[in-house]
């Protein structure tokens, strides 16, 4: 939210996705990162906005969506 303003005041979570190969590339950033091949992403960080509706650091990326 410190980078793009327009996220002030919206339910944002962080989610962290291990590749088991280093070699991968990054996504790049017009990728739908809700479909990353099965792989599922822990959330890190969770927004006020984003725990008022129930989202928590223990839930996986899909789960919270």
């Amino acid at each position: 939210r410190a980078r793009d303003p327009r996220l002030v005041g919206k339910p944002c979570a962080v989610v962290q996705y291990n590749t088991s190969d280093r070699n991968s590339p990054d996504l790049p950033a017009e990728a739908n990162r809700w479909r990353t091949s099965g792989q599922m992403g822990g959330i890190i960080a969770v927004s006020y906005e984003a725990r008022a509706r129930g989202v928590t650091r223990q839930m996986m990326g899909p789960e919270a969506r």
